[in-house]
């Protein structure tokens, strides 16, 4: 029962989400247009949102190992289930524009996907490369990916509410945010031996807009790239590294 409810929320998942993206059905916007309504600094173009595709991509390669009786454990399908419903949720909570919410709702989902990825990663040693991809990888996009989000949901919020930032200039935030989550992904990255969270973060950085440069210590476009090209160098290190032990 728990394996069809898994297959079916994720379903949901990816209809409620084309529909959003799509059509005007949800709250008469799309997805995107709440993004520009409230620009922030970090906001990526809108070529680096298309990363959901490969997400859902993986899932999908989940979802079917699922219901072919692949290995699976209980509490990673009730997170599974859990982190499909919340994601529904965002949605709906981002399209009428309740940010507060939906920044709590997407800190939730986070979580719930970070579980689901620990309990995977831990059969790690047991698993096979393709094992690896189907079944730990999918969870390791996703939530590489909702560490961005969260907290590109947070600015959107307080950008809405026109914090002043403690008098602090937006620039300096959004650079000291990027360092931030810089270390974070690529801590995470070193810690689980998984390129996936510092390549997902370069494929973030490498998309900020050029007329929303951080401007904190002379990070111009072209430092931000740099960056972006060093922790992806890092991510692919980490790959080597992953298959060696193999």
């Amino acid at each position: 029962m728990e394996r069809l409810a898994a297959a079916l929320t994720f379903l949901l998942v990816v209809s409620v989400n084309f529909l959003a993206a799509s059509t005007e059905l949800i709250g008469g916007v799309l997805t995107q247009e709440i993004s520009e309504k409230y620009p922030t600094l970090i906001t990526p173009r809108g070529y680096v949102f298309s990363i959901w595709l490969l997400i859902y991509l993986f899932l999908g390669l989940f979802v079917i190992s699922v219901l072919r009786g692949g290995e699976v454990s209980s509490r990673v399908l009730r997170f599974f289930i859990l982190s499909n419903l919340l994601n529904v949720a965002w949605i709906f909570l981002w399209h009428y524009e309740q940010l507060l919410l939906s920044t709590l709702v997407n800190a939730a989902l986070m979580i719930a996907v970070t579980l689901v990825y620990l309990e995977q990663d831990r059969r790690l040693p047991a698993l096979n490369l393709k094992g690896w991809v189907v079944n730990v990888f999918p969870f390791s996009l996703y939530l590489s990916w909702l560490m961005v989000a969260v907290v590109a949901n947070v600015a959107v919020f307080l950008k809405s509410i026109g914090w002043d930032g403690f008098g602090i200039s937006e620039e300096a935030w959004a650079a000291l945010v990027l360092l931030v989550v810089t270390a974070i992904s690529a801590t995470a990255g070193l810690r689980q031996r998984d390129f996936t969270f510092p390549a997902v973060l370069a494929w973030a950085v490498w998309g900020i807009k050029y007329e929303r440069e951080l401007a904190l210590f002379a990070l111009s476009l072209t430092t931000s790239r740099i960056i972006s090209l060093v922790v992806l160098l890092v991510a692919v290190l980490l790959f080597l590294m992953r298959l060696a032990k193999r």
